[in-house]
């Protein structure tokens, strides 16, 4: 680690001039190949780093993070908003899961990166998901976010957005899909985005929930796709009671007929005609239900 590494880890803007001053290497690596623009702790540190040092944003670190993926870690929107203005990349994948910084807006957990063990992510105010996707989504040039890559699970942005539990879910989905997201697209597990969120219970309790299904449908969104055990959007909105969710799903075209071999571990709470083999209308036991399906 430089001095100017650790100038810009503190934001000390006074310091990092008079080291670039004096023949200070702006894109000079730690051990674990971090720049000083990885350890810039504030925008102004980022754009100071950029515009009067010329730093590349786009050098990767040991994990294959650049300078992006870190601003995204942090939620610091002013900093993405700096690097995506000048031209940093998009759609650069790290090494260890192939996320790119989509995916790491999109997801909830984050992966355990080794270098970042000396770098703070939990500095900045947090911005909203939302705030930050749109962001990213809006980005032209030099090339457009890459909607459609998967990471090392198969998994694309709008998959981790659909398993996300919060009240920001909601504006993370509407964007991706706003500008292309594909909700069919499979993982290597054989799961879409629109299963993933059919089978979503924390999203369920929020009112954009309903709208959000509208848009998957209206985006692309296949009703009678299934996984591997044959199960469909309308099989989960049935199996966790969603009858709104089934109303609007069989007025897209879903299927009521397709058989789920429904593993032993998800419990039934309906009278089971087969334990293996079970049909949407199986599960609803509830007259009322029943016709408000079927009309």
């Amino acid at each position: 680690k430089t001095p100017l590494h650790m100038a810009s880890s503190k934001s000390d803007l006074q310091i990092a001039a008079f080291l670039l001053d004096h023949n200070a290497v702006v894109n000079s690596q730690d051990h674990a190949c971090n720049t000083p623009l990885h350890y810039a702790s504030t925008a102004p540190m980022v754009q100071f780093l950029l515009d009067v040092g010329g730093a590349n944003p786009n050098i990767p670190n040991s994990d294959g993070l650049c300078a992006l993926h870190i601003a995204i870690l942090k939620r610091d929107a002013d900093s993405v908003k700096c690097l995506i203005e000048r031209g940093t990349e998009v759609n650069t994948a790290d090494y260890l899961r192939w996320c790119t910084p989509l995916h790491l807006i999109a997801r909830v957990r984050t992966p355990p990166y080794p270098s970042l063990s000396c770098i703070k992510t939990n500095q900045a105010p947090l911005a909203s998901c939302g705030k930050i996707t749109e962001l990213l989504c809006a980005v032209e040039s030099p090339s457009r976010p890459d909607f459609s890559f998967q990471d090392i699970d198969g998994n694309t942005p709008l998959h981790y957005a659909a398993m996300r539990s919060d009240a920001d879910a909601a504006n993370v989905l509407k964007l991706l899909l706003q500008h292309g997201a594909d909700p069919a697209v499979q993982n290597h597990s054989g799961q879409s985005p629109m299963l993933l969120f059919c089978h979503n219970t924390d999203l369920r309790r929020f009112d954009s929930y309903q709208e959000t299904l509208r848009m998957m449908l209206s985006n692309g969104a296949d009703p009678n796709q299934s996984s591997r055990t044959g199960c469909t959007s309308l099989h989960l909105a049935l199996y966790h009671r969603d009858i709104d969710s089934a109303v609007q799903l069989v007025r897209h075209g879903a299927d009521l007929n397709p058989t789920w071999e429904k593993p032993a571990k998800w419990n039934a709470f309906w009278s089971e005609v087969s334990p293996s083999a079970v049909l949407p209308l199986d599960m609803v036991e509830d007259p009322k239900s029943m016709r408000l399906i079927l009309s």
